[in-house]
């Protein structure tokens, strides 16, 4: 299967699963070591203008998942490359963790209805907020 096709049983799953399309899916140069059933890892693009995101999401019995290579990497590549603007992030369940480009802050676990909100301003501040899941 070659990165950007999709994998061999998309359409065999729930209708909610064959609509969602991870960014290993949607973005043909991601090398197929970043397809989901692979890294452990869906990348997924998400937020708003304001505050784009870029989510690694983790099965929680491999909540680590993310911290391996080469996900890691292109993570902290992405934290970098767009300072003061994308916002990187990890989960495992309602385990959270923010990706900086010196540092990985772990946030802790939202409670159940509830998802943290980070917004990264221009100037560097980041303000994590509690805020209602959906």
């Amino acid at each position: 299967m070659r990165a950007g096709a999709g994998c061999a049983i998309h359409d065999a799953k729930p209708e909610v699963c064959r609509q969602f399309f991870c960014q290993w899916m949607l973005n043909p140069a991601l090398p197929r070591k970043f397809r989901p059933d692979v890294s452990k890892v869906i990348l997924m693009a998400g937020g708003d203008e304001a505050n784009p995101q870029l989510a690694a999401s983790c099965d929680p019995s491999n909540a680590l998942a993310w911290r391996r290579e080469p996900i890691y990497g292109f993570l902290k590549h992405q934290a970098r490359a767009a300072p003061g603007g994308l916002v990187v992030m990890a989960f495992a369940g309602r385990r959270t963790w923010l990706l900086l480009p010196d540092e990985d802050r772990y946030l802790g676990e939202a409670p159940e209805g509830q998802v943290f909100r980070v917004d990264q301003h221009a100037d560097g501040r980041i303000d994590v907020h509690l805020v209602a899941a959906g």
